[in-house]
């Protein structure tokens, strides 16, 4: 009896060793899944919140940008109707400061309606730039805006002494040609700044 005694407390001695380091090992790998699961939670929630926190600052990045592209084009637009419209004023006012001239001096009754029209050319494309102008004023800088209404008031006073004083459009010219260059120059340093 003795020796079964010993044999089960051997074989209980032994399969309380097996049962215990068995059930140590399955308690500490339930413990190690329990705290990565909670390292995955707190993970996942650091994700979430990075994620969150990159799509707002990607729209306002994107917002900006936008916004920048179009005061870019809106400027673009105006520069280029601007040169256009001094462009066509120009013409228009050599147009009737020339007819005005050979009107004035040749006394042709053919002249007067050449003058007429030429006349209401002139005022068509002086109100064209005058817009242009209002619009560059808003978009651009005041450098650009005051060489452009500066070269837009001379064309006016040429015009207006052109009326009395046949020569006087092409006693101006000097001074017309250096005002459209300025005006020229602070447009193309405004697209310069565009870049």
């Amino acid at each position: 009896m003795e020796i079964e005694k010993l044999t089960l407390w051997a074989l209980t001695t032994l399969v309380s060793a097996f049962l215990g380091s068995y059930l140590g090992a399955y308690l500490k790998k339930k413990a190690e899944n329990k705290a990565i699961h909670e390292d995955l939670r707190n993970l996942i929630e650091q994700v979430k919140a990075v994620t969150t926190t990159t799509k707002t600052i990607e729209a306002k990045i994107s917002d900006d940008i936008w916004r920048q592209q179009r005061h870019w084009e809106l400027k673009r637009e105006a520069l280029f109707d601007v040169v256009k419209k001094m462009r066509s004023a120009e013409a228009a006012l050599l147009s009737w400061a020339t007819t005005t001239k050979l009107s004035i001096e040749g006394g042709d009754p053919a002249m007067g309606g050449l003058k007429a029209k030429a006349g209401h050319r002139w005022v068509e494309a002086s109100n064209a730039l005058d817009e242009a102008i209002y619009l560059v004023a808003v978009v651009c800088s005041s450098e650009v805006t005051t060489a452009c209404e500066r070269l837009g008031f001379f064309m006016l006073m040429v015009s207006g002494k052109a009326n009395e004083d046949p020569t006087a459009y092409f006693g101006s010219l000097k001074e017309l040609q250096k005002l459209s260059v300025e005006a020229g120059n602070a447009i193309r340093k405004e697209f310069e700044l565009l870049r």
